[in-house]
């Protein structure tokens, strides 16, 4: 793992849950994720999620933050819910009416980076 924090820094830049509509849901979740290319190399894909945990460190939920969108060296992107994309919370799924109602102080996001492609058809997996 420690050769990925040389390759690629990933930091959350936004984090917020709303009850703002969102596919006709109860709430939103919106998260964006900074991903900063470290390497000499283009980067051209991340498999990335992130895991939201509690207090006690229990997962509360896991969001898909992989993106195929090409990082340049020293370059940074943005993934998650961008644009006009959210992911919907529901009253009918526990785990997400809990996230609705909790402080999110008191959560923790924890991304975790799996594989990463580069342009010259390397690919690191961790």
């Amino acid at each position: 793992t420690v050769k990925r924090v040389t390759l690629l820094q990933q930091k959350v830049s936004q984090y917020t849950v709303t009850n703002a509509s969102c596919s006709y849901s109860d709430g939103t979740l919106e998260m964006i994720v900074d991903f900063t290319n470290l390497s000499d190399k283009k980067i051209i894909a991340v498999s990335a999620s992130a895991k939201i945990n509690d207090v006690f460190d229990e997962q509360i939920m896991s969001l898909n933050m992989s993106t195929d969108e090409a990082i340049a060296p020293g370059a940074t992107i943005k993934a998650g819910s961008t644009g006009s994309s959210c992911w919907s919370l529901s009253d009918y799924d526990a785990d997400e009416q809990r996230l609705m109602e909790m402080d999110l102080k008191t959560t923790r996001v924890v991304i975790s980076v799996s594989k990463i492609a580069f342009a010259d058809g390397e690919v690191l997996e961790f």
